[in-house]
């Protein structure tokens, strides 16, 4: 399997973590060293981003793919588009979304997420 596949791999759990609210799986396939960039708001690491985790908005509905993956030896950087319905104040709220994830191979070859970034497109 070529590397941009092995990213592709990380999809399915990525989104299965997040719709059963598993952050410790979602962890998993990060780096220690991972942060978020959500829109509107600053920057999101270490012990605060399982605390900004537990405030996300709960989702019933969330899909993404990559467009084009980007390898560089062991950095690469994904860029794609995704929509997740979230419940805001007892209202399902579907949105729309573009992003620029990248990603770290480790010694052991295993691809991580090591920043997550994405902006809504409304």
């Amino acid at each position: 399997m070529d590397d941009a596949a092995q990213i592709r791999t990380l999809i399915a759990p990525w989104v299965d973590a997040c719709l059963a609210r598993d952050w410790d799986a979602l962890f998993d396939i990060c780096t220690e060293d991972v942060f978020f960039d959500p829109p509107g708001a600053p920057r999101v690491s270490g012990p605060d981003l399982r605390t900004f985790l537990d405030g996300f908005p709960v989702m019933s509905e969330f899909s993404f793919d990559f467009d084009n993956i980007q390898i560089d030896g062991n950095i690469a950087i994904g860029h794609g588009n995704g929509a997740m319905t979230v419940d805001m104040d007892g209202e399902d709220v579907a949105i729309s979304f573009k992003f620029a994830d990248h990603f770290r191979r480790g010694e052991d070859g295993t691809w991580r997420y090591s920043s997550v970034i994405w902006n809504d497109n409304e």
